[in-house]
C-alpha cells in the first residue's frame, strides 16, 4: 500500500527508537515520505553509521556530540522520543532515574547546540495517561518522562511540543506520522 503523509512532512526528523519497533515502523515511514530520518537508539558507546546513531543515555557528552553533528548537517525540526515505551516495572530496577535523564540530556543537548531553532518534539508514551470509560491500568514507570516534558514546556518556549499517549493499536507508526 502507498504511504499516506502529509503534505507538510518536516523534511528533517530524528526518531529516538524504542525496543518494540515502533521507532524503525515510523522511521520508515518518514523515508518513504521524502524525509530525512536519523534513527538513534540506546547503547553503551557513541556510534555513528549513516543515520542510524547509538549513543549512552546517561552521557551529556554523547548527546551534544550527536547535536553537534546534526546542527551541521540537516538540523532536524522534528523529534519524535519514543524512548518511553520500553520503561516498564522491573526492566531496570536500578535506575532510579526512570529513564527521565536521558530526556534531560536530550533537552540540554538542542538548546545548547540549536538554542534559536523552531523544533517540534514528540514525547511518546502508552497508557501513562489512559482516559475514558475503560481505563485501563496506568504504565506508571512511564509517568516520570510525562512530569518532565510538562517541565520542558514551560522551560523551552521555542519548543513546539506534545505529549502522545499510544493506545497499543497496530496503526501507531501511521498516526505518528
Amino acid at each position: 500500500a502507498p504511504v499516506e503523509t502529509p503534505a507538510d512532512i518536516d523534511p528533517s526528523w530524528v526518531v529516538f527508537a524504542d525496543d518494540t519497533g515502533l521507532g524503525a515502523a515510523l522511521a520508515a515511514r518518514v523515508t518513504a515520505a521524502g524525509a530525512r530520518c536519523r534513527v538513534v537508539r540506546r547503547g553503551n558507546a557513541f556510534t555513528a553509521e549513516g543515520d542510524v546513531v547509538t549513543l549512552r543515555a546517561g552521557e551529556l557528552d554523547d548527546w551534544h556530540r550527536f547535536f553537534a553533528t546534526v546542527a551541521e548537517d540537516a538540523p532536524p525540526q522534528h523529534l519524535v522520543y519514543l524512548w518511553p515505551l520500553d520503561q516498564r516495572p522491573g526492566l531496570h530496577p536500578s535506575d532510579s532515574l526512570m529513564g527521565t535523564d536521558a530526556l534531560l540530556h536530550l533537552t540540554h543537548a538542542v538548546a545548547k547546540a540549536m538554542s534559536v531553532a523552531k523544533l517540534r518534539l514528540d514525547v511518546v508514551t502508552r497508557g501513562a495517561q489512559p482516559a475514558g470509560r475503560s481505563m485501563g491500568a496506568t504504565a506508571v514507570a512511564q509517568a516520570p518522562a510525562i512530569g518532565l516534558f510538562r517541565v520542558v514546556l514551560g522551560e523551552h518556549p521555542h519548543f513546539a511540543c506534545r505529549a502522545i499517549d499510544l493506545n497499543g493499536s497496530l496503526a501507531e507508526a501511521r498516526r505518528l506520522m
